[in-house]
């Protein structure tokens, strides 16, 4: 039996609650009121060990879920959404860049079914742009991805620049000096 808020709550009490919250929407109040209680306690895991057991049926159920193209859709689309409201700094300065030329693009936008986000597709040239921070595309796993996706833009018929952190960071980075602006 466990202690919530000064009561003692039984397996069939808890049971009881599980089921009445099944499929139920908190008001945005709720979620802040629960996230906010939540700030600064261990999550549920930490300090202890899981299993062989336990990890073995985790991994099971991973990978019979990304058999699923419906779930991998929605992980995807959870992932897009991510970055879109998340950018980098070298995204944000390419973006001001863009801007300040009156460049028009698309951000963070999803192509082969959502496989690869692009950070910048300009229509207008028919070019994607790639903003590589120079620790995390340094590393052969993200070097692979990146030639995966080299492969299919230029399958497409566009083109695309590979611009790295150091070079959008330095001082003197214009966008203007890698395309034609007016």
């Amino acid at each position: 039996m466990k202690k919530r808020a000064g009561h003692k709550i039984t397996e069939k009490t808890k049971l009881k609650i599980s089921k009445s919250n099944k499929g139920r929407k908190r008001t945005e109040e709720q979620r802040k009121r629960i996230s906010e209680g939540k700030k600064g306690k261990p999550g549920p895991w930490l300090g202890k060990k899981r299993s062989e057991e336990t990890k073995r049926k985790i991994s099971e159920s991973c990978k019979k879920a990304m058999k699923n193209e419906e779930i991998k859709d929605k992980i995807r689309a959870g992932c897009e959404k991510r970055f879109r409201n998340n950018p980098s700094s070298i995204e944000v300065k390419v973006a001001k860049q863009l801007g300040k030329y009156k460049i028009k693009y698309i951000y963070q936008k999803g192509v082969n079914k959502n496989h690869f986000i692009i950070d910048f597709y300009l229509p207008e040239y028919q070019l994607v742009i790639e903003c590589n921070g120079d620790y995390w595309h340094s590393r052969p796993e993200r070097k692979k991805r990146d030639k995966e996706l080299e492969k299919y833009v230029l399958s497409k018929g566009k083109d695309i620049l590979w611009l790295w952190e150091h070079e959008i960071n330095d001082e003197w980075f214009d966008i203007a000096d890698y395309l034609e602006v007016d």
